[in-house]
Formats: C-alpha cells, structure tokens, sequence
C-alpha cells in the first residue's frame, strides 16, 4: 500500500503564517505538521509517500531535509496548477498501483492509529473508507450514514434523521483503485463536490465512514493553529514519553541543545526548542521553536517561530500580532 500527503493548497485562511510556509511545513514542537503526519503513516506500515507541490515548496522541501522520517520514501510531484483534492491523486494515479491506498491531509493532525483506517477499509468492497468521528457544530465537510455506515449523503451542513447519522470528515481516507473507474474527465476537481455528490445523486454508493472518539488537530487557521499546537505539546511531549534529547524543567519540556541563562525565568508549561538561546527574560506558557534567540524580553502565551529574534519588549508587542508574523524568516 501506498500513501499522498495532500500539500499544494494556498493556505489562504492561515495567513499571515502562510506568506513564508506551507501549511504542513508549519513547525510544531519538535518538527513540522507534514514530519507528524508522515510519522503516522509510517506507523500504519506504509513506506511509499507521495507529495504533491505547488505553493512554498522550498518550505515543504525544507521540512523533508530538516526532519526526515526514517523509512519513509517521499516522492514529490510538482502540481503548476493547483488540481483540487481529487485532480489531486487522479492524476498520479499510476503512482498508487493497483492497492488501496491512504489519502490523508497535509494541515491537520488525527491523533489515532491509521492502521484502525486500513484494517476497517478490508472489512468492506465500496470506494472509499472516511475517517470520521461524531459531528460537532462547525464542520465543513458532514457525511450523513445510515445505521450500517454506509454513506447516503456529503454536505457542508448536518442533516440527521431518524435513519441517518452524521459525521465530521477529518482529513484522512483510504481509497480502492476502482474510484479512477469513475473519473469526471477534469484535471482540476474537487474529489467531494465534483466526484462523490454526483455519485450518490445517481445512486451509486461511494463508501462507508469509520468513526472514533479522537482529537482532531487541524491547523488550518491562525487561531487553530495557536490552539492545537498547544495541545499537541500537551499529548506529544507532557502526557506521552518524552522524546529524545529533551528534559522536563519544571513543567517545561527543554531540547537539551539550548542555551538558557541563569536569570531566565520558566513560567507554566513551556517548549523550548533546539539551539534557542534565551537571556534575561522570563518566559511564561509558550512555544520557543528551534534556533530562536529571546533577549531582555516577557513572553506570554506565546508562538515563536524558527530562527526569529526577539530582543527587548513586553508579549503584547509581539504575541497573537502582525510582528511576530512578518518577521518569520524565508527559507
């Protein structure tokens, strides 16, 4: 089996986090979303990636060389116009072979198992296998299953019935070879919209949802992406084991390559990541990525990211606001 990250797309609603990166390149503690979501993969026992690229692609390029996953072979597409989610795959289709394979999203962290994905999509004979839990208000993508799972309808909103239940997509699909039998003669195409509705609306049956209780990281946006990596702190660092080369001080999770001087103060829960070097300040629940360098400075609740420099001020001056963003470094 093989496996596609999907990565081309704008990243219109994370900006301005998204004028220098991609949206899976995004750092979080210790790597990128993209090294997070190929780690899952790898653990689902697929060593064959492909990447499709289109928008920041020296970020995404970076993110590979900077964090590579051991055993996981990553082929990379360049996509000069951006196909959708379905032109997407439907135009590497060779690349999959005759196997199902997985589809997963770039910008958004599942936190389960996808060998529970792989394993359910055995279990039945129709397209596709939607990884999905119970839905919550707010989603944009709703798939409405009858009793047995079977999916009846795709929308943006919810509309259970007495025979229907529906679901919020997260992200993540495994995908028979027989979908290509159905493609829409597009090279650009949205794989729901433009593929999935108009199957159903002609009877046809597209697949079946497997659904769990799980935490959903999706960075799509600024304030998603400030919240999650919050928690993804929280179950990758503090809740689960500590990972290599890293020490708890207090309640912060320290890479032991830093340099950290006598008169800075940890406050709550913090990361601080490989060669960040921080004088005189006093850092309070934040997120100080790799090779950042804070001086004489207060940080609170805090993003900062690779390689910026702080020198001086109080948080308001540089959390949550256009300061911290426009001086992310290029690549």
């Amino acid at each position: 089996m093989k496996a596609m990250v999907l990565a081309a797309g704008l990243g219109t609603r994370a900006r301005p986090l998204t004028d220098r990166y991609a949206k899976p390149a995004l750092p979080v503690p210790g790597s990128t979303v993209l090294t997070h979501v190929l780690g899952m993969i790898k653990a689902a026992g697929i060593s064959d990636v492909a990447l499709n690229l289109h928008y920041k692609p020296e970020s995404l390029l970076h993110a590979l060389k900077e964090y590579p996953v051991e055993g996981v072979n990553v082929s990379t597409f360049d996509e000069p116009v951006i196909a959708g989610s379905g032109g997407g795959f439907f135009r590497i289709k060779d690349f999959f072979g005759r196997e199902p394979f997985l589809i997963s999203n770039g910008d958004s962290i599942p936190l389960i198992d996808f060998k529970k994905l792989l394993h359910f999509h055995e279990t039945h004979n129709l397209p596709v296998s939607f990884l999905s839990r119970p839905d919550k208000t707010g989603s944009e993508r709703v798939i409405d299953a009858d009793s047995a799972g079977v999916v009846r309808a795709i929308r943006k909103i919810p509309t259970p019935t007495e025979e229907l239940t529906s679901y919020q997509f997260c992200g993540a699909m495994v995908i028979d070879p027989m979908i290509f039998e159905y493609d829409p003669g597009m090279e650009v195409f949205d794989f729901f919209g433009d593929l999935l509705i108009p199957m159903l609306e002609n009877g046809k049956m597209v697949g079946k949802v497997f659904s769990s209780n799980f935490q959903w990281l999706d960075f799509g946006n600024v304030n998603d992406y400030f919240f999650n990596s919050y928690i993804y702190l929280s179950k990758e660092y503090v809740q689960g084991d500590i990972k290599p080369r890293h020490n708890i001080v207090g309640d912060s999770v320290v890479h032991e390559n830093t340099r950290i001087a006598v008169d800075v103060t940890l406050t709550a829960r913090n990361y601080i990541g490989a060669g960040v070097e921080i004088r005189s300040s006093s850092i309070t629940n934040s997120i100080i990525l790799p090779g950042a360098r804070v001086m004489d400075a207060e940080i609170i609740d805090s993003i900062i990211f690779p390689g910026l420099r702080i020198t001086g001020g109080h948080n308001s001056e540089i959390a949550y606001g256009q300061d911290l963003f426009l001086n992310i470094p290029y690549f």
